[in-house]
């Protein structure tokens, strides 16, 4: 019994051991939450200096202002390294820098030909399909329920697109495809993308903009309209085009992360997707200059 007794005593002394819940999940839930956001109030405005005055008078190519971007990407993405992150660098950032340049300046000239609201829908709706697809049905992340997730996509989907289509007044979308006048009008707006017009008129110089505003009627085909065989595409319909493009490549230039090793992941993967996105412009440019 006294042994008993000491035995009980020893064991009423040790310490509990107490089990607290693993909050790494959850503090890993909410950043990806809060990096959600910065990216939605990044991407969402990102296009708005294309609709400055400065930028429209001075009728800025989309490969040179994307070269603005990607420079201003790579220089940022050491960022990074004051979070703790250690420097490495993946090959698969230039795959996903080949699929951002291009997008990107696709969308630059969607912005200056059709306008920033229809461009910004449209090539958002795709990234939504894009991404869907590749998380969903390619790399079969976990989701509660694939019906009501691709029910919530195509919800969301058609509010990109009614917003995009009913964002421009009756008379901005009577001025799009209404013929050109010989005269040139007075631009009455000059703040940063107050209106569509802005691209569409130099009034200081008194000279039309190569960005103008194109009618489609069945009259011959104007000098700023494309012609491809027997078809004929107005710069605004290719704005179009270019929003679309714009959406199914940047919608997979987050699929290289997908195979990156895994001390090039997450955060990590910032340095290797500035270096790479700065490589594929400087190869463009290299063609484009031999091509000219």
């Amino acid at each position: 019994d006294g042994v008993s007794c000491t035995i009980r005593r020893r064991t009423c002394l040790q310490p509990k051991k107490i089990s607290l819940p693993d909050m790494s999940d959850t503090y890993s839930a909410t950043c990806g939450w809060v990096s959600a956001l910065c990216a939605v109030i990044s991407f969402g405005s990102f296009g708005v200096p294309m609709k400055c005055e400065a930028s429209t008078l001075c009728d800025v190519d989309p490969l040179v202002f994307q070269t603005y971007k990607t420079v201003m990407c790579f220089l940022s993405s050491f960022c990074v390294l004051l979070f703790g992150i250690k420097l490495s660098f993946s090959p698969w950032g230039i795959v996903s820098g080949f699929f951002w340049v291009p997008a990107g300046t696709a969308g630059i000239y969607a912005v200056r030909r059709a306008g920033l609201a229809i461009s910004v829908g449209i090539w958002s709706s795709v990234i939504v399909i894009m991404s869907f697809f590749w998380g969903i049905f390619v790399f079969n992340e976990g989701v509660r329920s694939k019906i009501g997730a691709c029910a919530a996509a195509l919800v969301l989907i058609v509010g990109l697109w009614g917003m995009s289509i009913y964002s421009h007044s009756t008379n901005d979308v009577k001025a799009r495809y209404a013929p050109h006048n010989d005269e040139v009008t007075e631009n009455t707006s000059s703040s940063c993308g107050e209106s569509d017009e802005d691209d569409f008129i130099s009034a200081k110089n008194g000279l039309r903009n190569n960005y103008g505003s194109i009618g489609i009627d069945e009259g011959a085909p104007r000098d700023s309209d494309i012609v491809i065989g027997p078809m004929r595409v107005s710069v605004y319909q290719m704005g179009l085009l270019g929003a679309v493009f714009n959406g199914l490549w940047a919608g997979t230039m987050m699929v290289p992360l997908h195979f990156a090793s895994e001390n090039t992941k997450g955060l990590q993967f910032a340095i290797s997707f500035g270096t790479g996105s700065l490589i594929v412009v400087a190869f463009i440019w290299l063609g484009r200059v031999s091509f000219h």
